[in-house]
């Protein structure tokens, strides 16, 4: 098929015109595909939502932070009461009785939460 078309244009004198017929082609098939593409494009930034304006990150911002404080507030409560229930156990030690040998890694996770005395505090006497 194509030895017939090179036949027929060697025949009609086509020769010369055929860099110019295949650019032009190239051409037409590159410009339907470039269409395509920026339907193509323009269609998937339809779908993509818009970025956020500045006072709802702001909003967002805020939520975020009040959250944060919220879950600060709480770790220090729960600190507070173990600190507490820590320092109780102490006082309520019985004198005679040596107090418990602890693993020295968790006496350092939980340094920050004890009172920094409270093994030196007098207990009281045991009846």
């Amino acid at each position: 098929m194509i030895a017939a078309a090179a036949t027929t244009a060697a025949s009609d004198g086509l020769i010369p015109y055929l860099p110019l017929i295949t650019i032009i082609v190239g051409g037409v098939i590159a410009g339907c595909f470039a269409l395509y593409q920026i339907k193509f494009k323009s269609r998937k930034d339809q779908e993509r939502p818009l970025p956020p304006s500045w006072p709802e990150m702001w909003k967002k911002i805020s939520e975020l932070d009040d959250k944060l404080k919220a879950a600060d507030e709480r770790t220090e409560k729960r600190d507070k009461a173990i600190g507490n229930i820590l320092t109780t156990i102490v006082e309520q030690w019985p004198t005679g009785v040596p107090f418990p040998v602890f693993d020295q890694a968790d006496l350092e996770v939980v340094t920050d939460i004890m009172p920094g005395k409270w093994a030196r505090r007098p207990r009281p006497a045991t009846p």
